[in-house]
């Protein structure tokens, strides 16, 4: 039997243009987390950015102790996503729904 190699080239916008919000907030988790282990994407990221009108949202740091120690505990929260049951899902849901999706 042969073997048949194809190549798609599909532009970048064009592939997220067709995306859903959701697929899109996936998209950057997914680039944030490759960051975190891959320096070349990192920095060309801090490039990009850098002189971007949101580029003071990028680079954020808390402004108190109080919520440093949240976002800590909401970062250790994330890790623990496969041990909590259906109830507290749902806490966390509803906690999203009401502070954050618009």
């Amino acid at each position: 039997m042969p073997y048949i190699e194809t190549e798609v080239d599909i532009d970048p916008s064009d592939f997220l243009d067709s995306c859903s919000e959701r697929e899109l907030r996936g998209a950057v988790d997914w680039i944030v987390d490759e960051m975190e282990t891959n320096s070349d994407l990192r920095e060309h990221f801090h490039k990009v950015t850098k002189g971007s009108e949101n580029a003071q949202f990028l680079d954020y740091s808390p402004a108190t102790v109080m919520e440093s120690e949240f976002i800590g505990k909401l970062e250790s929260l994330k890790g623990a996503y496969y041990r909590m049951d259906v109830a507290d899902q749902e806490v966390i849901e509803k906690l999203f729904t009401k502070y954050v999706w618009y």
